[in-house]
């Protein structure tokens, strides 16, 4: 039972450093495309940092390979879903395709 909660509690990190990261992510783009100011690089830079304790917390409790497959997989995951359908970018079928594929194999290589 407690090796089910901290596997959920890991989990459950990887998808809010995931989520967070991806955040900052966008933050960092729009600074970067010259939409937002010096504010938006401050915000993201801080953002990501988040997200990279949140992973540092992972790596202490699981090998690199695992935390990074489950960090990549949640953190693109919720980038692709930020970028369509809060800030409405097109993505084109080739590129969701390769996002999908992309996953599908992280998925494998973290079932083992």
């Amino acid at each position: 039972m407690e090796h089910e909660r901290s596997r959920l509690a890991y989990y459950c990190a990887a998808c809010a450093s995931g989520l967070i990261g991806g955040i900052g992510d966008v933050f960092l783009n729009q600074w970067a495309k010259g939409t937002r100011g010096a504010g938006s690089l401050a915000v993201g830079f801080a953002l990501c940092n988040v997200a990279l304790a949140g992973f540092v917390w992972m790596l202490r409790r699981a090998p690199l390979a695992s935390a990074v497959i489950v960090y990549l997989v949640a953190g693109t995951a919720l980038t692709y879903i930020a970028s369509r359908f809060v800030l409405n970018e097109q993505i084109s079928r080739q590129r969701l395709f390769g996002v999908v594929v992309a996953l599908t194999g992280l998925a494998i290589a973290e079932a083992g």
